[in-house]
């Protein structure tokens, strides 16, 4: 599906729900710009194949929190080094939704996608990589990732994958943990377990 292609006029956009208006998924994810008319609708250089039934993006949503960045000589080994494992590595704004610091896409086929922002920070980076880890880890069968309990505001549960790269990033101290800015950690710990006052719906999470 093209952008020409996408069915929106101002009558049936007023019919979509407000928690979609926000972020519109239509053969791809697309970004849309809203107006009180029909949004702007800016697709993303994301793959076709992801559509509407297609696997979770496991994403950290956060704008930038400063912080060091990854030394950009290692991209190209991490790329290459996914690459071996059936992963793919795509780093660039372009690839994201606008409200991603970064997202880990896995597939069906057991193959997946490691998706990042342009000039990553150390943060983004090592978040992302904690869900490769657990994807990784949970063994031939990459459809049991798939089925991990995850948190959604109609189903708000334990997100296993986003408790598990949390215990990973805070279990390493001295070599990660200490590294963040007091912005990330405290996201870190927010993003997990919310900060109602402040409107941040957390992920069920347990510290």
């Amino acid at each position: 599906m093209t952008n020409k292609d996408v069915p929106f006029s101002r009558p049936n956009w007023d019919q979509v729900p407000p928690y979609l208006k926000r972020r519109i998924v239509l053969g791809g994810m697309l970004s849309a710009t809203l107006t009180h008319a029909a949004p702007t609708i800016v697709p993303l250089k994301l793959p076709p194949s992801r559509g509407l039934m297609g696997a979770p993006l496991d994403a950290i949503e956060t704008g930038r929190l400063g912080g060091q960045l990854y030394d950009s000589g290692k991209l190209g080994r991490l790329g290459r080094y996914l690459d071996r494992r059936k992963v793919t590595l795509r780093v660039g704004d372009e690839f994201l939704p606008p409200d991603k610091g970064g997202g880990f896409w896995a597939r069906p086929d057991g193959s997946a996608e490691l998706l990042l922002r342009s000039n990553p920070t150390e943060y983004e980076v090592w978040h992302e990589l904690g869900h490769y880890r657990q994807w990784q880890q949970i063994g031939p069968d990459k459809k049991l990732y798939l089925e991990l309990p995850r948190w959604s505001r109609a189903k708000p549960i334990q997100d296993v994958p986003e408790q598990f790269v949390f215990d990973l990033l805070e279990n390493s101290k001295e070599r990660r943990w200490c590294r963040f800015t007091p912005e990330q950690q405290q996201h870190a710990i927010d993003y997990l377990l919310g900060v109602p006052e402040r409107g941040i719906l957390g992920k069920g999470g347990i510290r």
